[in-house]
């Protein structure tokens, strides 16, 4: 713990009064020439954090749920454009290829642009929520366009796969839009329990 001494001095009958500046703010106040010394606990981000995980409407809070949906209905570009034939027209697997690197870059500065708390597991849930989009939209389509269900929901392991991949794929993008915000100078805004 880092120390250092208030020569400022309020008066003459008042001793240095030491500030302790890690976890303690230390104030001085002089009255009638005594020295009253008041030490009081700094709140810090992780105690407010800590708190906050606690209370139920924190997640609300902290996450920008219609910007996470929004994410992932970007995305269902991808699975869109297979089902009405322009993969296959515009040539695989660069058309796959070419639309994930343009939705990547569409989430990164979307989120790196914004002032979004917390933009890694902002693009964590909308690569989760773009997996369960996609397996919806597989489950609902697939008996009408080749008359028997196919896709994830047929294979467990394959729905595992999807989920796991699609949150790794947000899980980049997230860290690299938190590496934008982080460049342009933007923190965390403050919620409503900060001070």
């Amino acid at each position: 713990m880092k120390c250092t001494q208030d020569t400022s001095g309020a008066g003459e009958d008042c001793l240095p009064v030491w500030h302790l500046l890690d976890h303690l703010h230390v104030r001085r106040e002089a009255t009638l020439g005594l020295c009253n010394v008041i030490i009081e606990p700094i709140r810090t981000s992780a105690t407010l954090r800590s708190v906050e995980v606690m209370n139920t409407n924190s997640w609300k809070k902290t996450f920008n749920v219609p910007l996470i949906i929004g994410l992932a209905a970007l995305a269902l570009v991808r699975p869109l454009f297979s089902i009405v034939g322009l993969s296959d027209t515009l040539g695989k697997p660069a058309t796959p290829i070419i639309l994930t690197v343009v939705i990547s870059v569409l989430w990164i500065f979307i989120v790196g642009l914004s002032r979004v708390r917390e933009p890694l597991l902002t693009l964590v849930f909308a690569g989760l929520a773009y997996a369960v989009f996609s397996i919806l939209l597989s489950a609902v389509l697939s008996p009408i366009l080749h008359g028997e269900l196919q896709g994830p929901l047929t294979n467990p392991f394959a729905m595992v796969y999807v989920l796991a991949t699609n949150a790794l794929w947000g899980l980049v993008t997230g860290a690299l839009a938190l590496g934008v915000q982080r460049i342009r100078g933007v923190r965390p805004m403050p919620t409503s329990t900060d001070h």
